[in-house]
This record gives C-alpha cells, structure tokens and sequence, in this order.
C-alpha cells in the first residue's frame, strides 16, 4: 500500500513493495538451469558434486532481502529509509518496461539501483510508480 498527498510541485508518495513472484521464478529457474549444466558437465563426479554444493551455497547467501520501503517527497527527492538514505535524486538512466521499473537513485554515498516487479505492488501504485518515472526527464521506455 502506499500513502499519498498532494501539494505543491510534485506529487509525494510511499511504496511498500512485497516479494517479487516473477524475480524468484526467475532466480529458481536460473540455478536449475546452471544445475542442469553442471550435470552435463564431463567432469568426475566429486567434482560435480563439489559444483553442484557451490551452486546451492551461492543461492542460499544470495538469496535476497525482504525489499524496503522507496519514498518520494514532494519536491521530488527520493529516499531507502531502512538503509538510512535520504535526498536521494533520481537519475535520468533510470529505466522502465510494462512489467518492471529499475531505479537509479543517487546520492553522496553514490548510485543505488532498485528493481521493481509490477507482482510487488498495487495496480494503483503501479501506476504512481510510472508517471513518476515518466515526468521528471527523459526516460527509456523499453516495454
């Protein structure tokens, strides 16, 4: 869900994004497929093994993190206020599609980028998300 209000130049909001369905489809089928590879490796088999115990350790430490709430001010300025990152701006190389969103924010401690699944929001959050993306410069729209 997200809050929202209205005022002045822009339009200030909070999006709180659940998991993303179609980006852990995306990570199982990946790792089955780099299973899959190994297997027809011709390698021996403690090393298949040894492989196969590598892929299932990167899965299980990469694994991602619950995602954080994104917040726009009404000025226009973003922040991640789980990671402490505030007057965040949004660079122009942020790019959208009809099912995704991958925000570039920058700030003094550098660019931090944010995937976003249409599966982790609202349909009207969604929507707050693409004319936000839309408005503020030139954007590439790669549906």
């Amino acid at each position: 869900m997200s809050k929202r209000c209205s005022a002045g130049s822009g339009r200030a909001f909070i999006l709180r994004p659940a998991p993303s369905r179609l980006l852990q489809a995306w990570r199982i089928a990946t790792h089955l497929l780099a299973v899959l590879g190994s297997l027809c490796l011709p390698i021996t088999w403690p090393a298949k093994v040894a492989l196969l115990g590598a892929l299932a350790a990167h899965a299980y430490l990469r694994r991602p993190g619950p995602p954080e709430r994104i917040v726009r001010n009404r000025m226009g300025l973003w922040a991640l206020p789980e990671s402490g990152l505030v007057a965040l701006s949004l660079n122009p190389a942020s790019r959208y599609g009809t099912w995704w969103a991958e925000l570039r924010l920058v700030g003094a401690g550098g660019t931090r980028r944010c995937l976003l699944c249409r599966d982790q929001l609202p349909a009207e959050d969604w929507r707050t998300l693409q004319l936000a993306l839309r408005r503020p410069g030139p954007r590439h729209n790669l549906s």
